[in-house]
């Protein structure tokens, strides 16, 4: 398993538990993590934080996951390596995914906390140039 050892990773997500899960379990994998629980929280959060890593919920009460990652990628601060948790995965929403240059789009009901901290570590360190 690929390491999130002093990695910033921001959790943004409505769902208190999920957010408090995936929090505990990038901690436990010694990432520093700060969490926000809507879009507004997450854009501020992200902006100020300058995460490594952004796991955002892509549908939250107040506006879309991809509209936090478009806002981010306005503000011109350093973008971090987005990936989008959802409940359900359609063409349009992969799509879009592509567009707004989500790195990794994971459906929550087939991973658990554990998992989404494993998969987004591995794809995280292999996205990232290595010297030869």
């Amino acid at each position: 398993m690929a390491s999130v050892d002093g990695l910033k990773v921001a959790v943004v997500d409505d769902d208190m538990l999920l957010s408090t899960l995936l929090s505990d379990k990038f901690k436990s994998g010694g990432a520093i993590v700060k969490t926000g629980h809507s879009c507004t929280e997450g854009i501020a959060l992200v902006n100020e934080f300058q995460p490594d890593i952004a796991v955002v919920d892509l549908m939250m009460p107040d506006r879309s996951g991809f509209e936090l990652v478009r806002d981010v990628q306005k503000a011109g601060v350093a973008h971090p390596f987005f990936v989008i948790l959802t409940d359900s995965i359609n063409a349009s929403q992969v799509a879009e995914a592509i567009e707004t240059g989500v790195t990794t789009y994971l459906q929550k009901a087939e991973h658990n906390p554990e998992d989404i901290v494993k998969i987004v570590g591995e794809r995280y360190v292999g996205s990232k140039p290595r010297n030869i």
